[in-house]
């Protein structure tokens, strides 16, 4: 490791913030909570509960969403500079 640490207020920020992005870029790109569940064989249920941040997305999930939303997965993925920062 290069001797950087990605300092996280917390977890449940973290995936908190994920899901802000996630309801963004889901909006943003004119899809309903059924649209994104259907296109990820999910219930409409897990879809908010990603937004909401009360349950976790994972990798593979963020990749499958920014191909879905069109944008790239970092887009997804909370800023490293505020409020987590290495």
């Amino acid at each position: 490791m290069l001797g950087l640490r990605w300092e996280i207020a917390s977890e449940q920020e973290f995936y908190a913030e994920i899901g802000r992005r996630i309801r963004k870029h889901r909006r943003r790109a004119g899809m309903t909570l059924d649209h994104v569940a259907s296109k990820e064989s999910v219930t409409r249920s897990a879809v908010s509960q990603w937004e909401r941040g009360t349950s976790h997305v994972s990798a593979y999930t963020v990749y499958r969403l920014a191909a879905l939303f069109e944008i790239t997965p970092a887009e997804l993925l909370p800023d490293p500079t505020a409020p987590w920062r290495y």
